[in-house]
C-alpha cells in the first residue's frame, strides 16, 4: 500500500516509507500533518534513536469504520468481517473520545488523525485529553500534538512496549515538540490515584475503563518514563534499543532502581513522587 492510490483519496509521500492519505477537503490539514510529521521524525530520531521498521500510512480520517477497513491488510479485513460484532462496538464507543489512532499490522503501521471537519472535534479538548493535558484552543496545535504522539507510537511499534512506557515515550516526545510540558497533573496527584501493588493497565483493558481511568493510566506512564529519562537515561535507551521480553524489562528496572519485583509499582511510585516533589 506504500505507493498505492486509494479511490477518492489524495496522496502525499512525506518521507521514505511514510505516505499520507486524505480527502480533497482536508488539503490544508494535510499540510499541517505533513509539517508536524517531519518535525516529529527529527525529534524521535534525535531523542530516542528510533527508526521505522515498516511502512507507515497516515490517514486523515472522517470515519472509524473506513479507517479500519481501507487500511488493514486483506487477511485482517476477513477477520474484521467475521468478528465484526466483537470489536465494532468498542471502536464506535471510543470514537468521540479520541483524536488519533495507531494500528500495528505485520507489514505496516497505520495512523489515523481525525479530520477537524468533523463535528466532534470542534471541542478539541476531548474527554480523556481534558484530564491529561493543559487546555489548548488552537486547532492546528492540537493536530500537531496528535501527529507527534501517534508518529512516536509508529516508531516504537516493533518494540512491543508495555502501555505505560509506550504512552510515556509519546507524551514526552510531544513535550519536546512544543518545547514545554503539556500534561496538566503533577506526580503526587497522579500517584495518589494509583497506590497499588498490581501492574497498571494494558491496552486490552482500555475497553472496560472510563475516560478518567484511561487518562490516569497515561499520566502514570508519563511520570514514570520521565523519571527514567532524567535518572536512568542509559537504561531507558537500552530498553528502546531492541525488543525485549517484558520479564527482562522489569528485571532490569528492579535491579537498576533497587526496588522489589513484588512491590514494583508501589516502590516506583514512591521514587517518582519523591523525585518530583519540588
Amino acid at each position: 500500500m506504500g505507493k498505492r492510490q486509494i479511490k477518492h483519496l489524495k496522496t502525499k509521500y512525506i518521507a521514505n516509507n511514510i505516505t499520507l492519505y486524505f480527502h480533497p477537503e482536508d488539503h490544508e490539514t494535510a499540510n499541517i500533518v505533513e509539517s508536524a510529521c517531519l518535525r516529529s521524525i527529527s525529534i524521535i530520531k534525535e531523542t530516542w534513536h528510533l527508526s521505522l521498521s515498516k511502512r507507515c500510512c497516515i490517514y486523515i480520517m472522517t470515519s472509524w469504520i473506513r479507517f479500519i477497513f481501507q487500511f488493514a491488510p486483506w487477511y485482517v479485513r476477513i477477520y474484521y468481517v467475521f468478528y465484526y460484532f466483537s470489536w465494532a462496538e468498542h471502536f464506535r464507543k471510543i470514537w468521540p473520545d479520541i483524536g488519533g489512532w495507531t494500528l500495528n499490522y505485520a507489514t505496516r503501521t497505520v495512523i489515523g488523525i481525525k479530520s477537524p471537519r468533523l463535528r466532534d472535534i470542534k471541542d478539541i479538548n476531548f474527554n480523556i485529553g481534558k484530564i491529561i493535558f493543559t487546555p489548548e484552543s488552537d486547532i492546528n496545535k492540537h493536530i500537531q500534538h496528535i501527529v507527534c504522539h501517534e508518529m512516536t507510537h509508529a516508531f516504537c511499534a516493533s518494540l512491543k512496549l508495555p502501555m505505560w512506557l509506550n504512552e510515556g515515550i509519546a507524551m514526552i516526545t510531544v513535550d519536546k515538540f512544543f518545547e514545554k510540558m503539556t500534561v496538566a497533573k503533577k506526580p503526587l496527584e497522579v500517584m495518589s490515584m494509583f497506590s497499588q501493588k498490581n501492574r497498571i493497565a494494558g491496552y486490552k483493558n482500555l475497553i472496560y475503563m472510563k475516560p478518567e481511568e484511561v487518562a490516569y493510566n497515561y499520566l502514570h506512564g508519563y511520570w514514570i518514563t520521565r523519571y527514567l529519562m532524567e535518572t536512568q537515561p542509559e537504561l531507558l535507551m537500552e530498553i528502546l534499543s531492541k525488543k525485549i521480553n517484558e520479564w527482562v524489562l522489569y528485571s532490569k528496572l528492579t535491579l537498576s532502581l533497587n526496588i522489589s519485583q513484588k512491590n514494583f509499582w508501589q516502590d516506583i511510585d514512591n521514587k517518582v513522587t519523591k523525585y518530583f516533589s519540588y
